[in-house]
């Protein structure tokens, strides 16, 4: 089957582009059906952050059998000075090296970096009304 590069580099017919889109699909939803969307923990909250509440979901993360770590939730209220420490993963779920994410943070974006011991830190922040950990994503290597 010809790969997506050659597909556009040559004359195709409709129906190979439809065999390698559904190969795609195919190759995608394995990768999703790995993630047990259903078993996540909580994330333990600290500096006085707190669940935002509905409708967005609680603080909390999942790991699939091949080391994907997946982050979800929305809090708030949470002291937010550069390197407070507004939570912790344990240390078995979080990456060997420092991990740094851009989030949403009210109408602006602030700093994530998760450590090697599950701290998980916040930089940059310009209010604490809203912080969004949905998005985070990072394989444990």
């Amino acid at each position: 089957m010809n790969t997506w590069k050659n597909l556009f580099a040559t004359k195709v017919t409709l129906e190979e582009v439809t065999e390698e889109l559904d190969r795609f699909i195919g190759e995608f939803n394995h990768l999703v059906e790995t993630i047990n969307f259903n078993d996540y923990s909580s994330i333990v909250l600290l500096a006085d952050w707190v669940n935002h509440g509905l409708p967005y979901n609680e603080a909390s993360y999942t790991v699939n059998t091949q080391g994907l770590v997946v982050l979800k939730g929305v809090i708030k209220n949470g002291r937010y000075n550069n390197g407070v420490i507004i939570g912790s993963i344990p240390s078995a779920h979080a990456p060997k090296h420092t991990q740094v994410f851009t989030v949403v943070c009210n109408n602006s974006t602030a700093r994530i970096d998760i450590e090697p011991t599950g701290a998980i830190k916040i930089y940059n922040a310009s209010s604490n009304l809203l912080l969004s950990l949905d998005g985070i994503v990072y394989v444990r290597t």
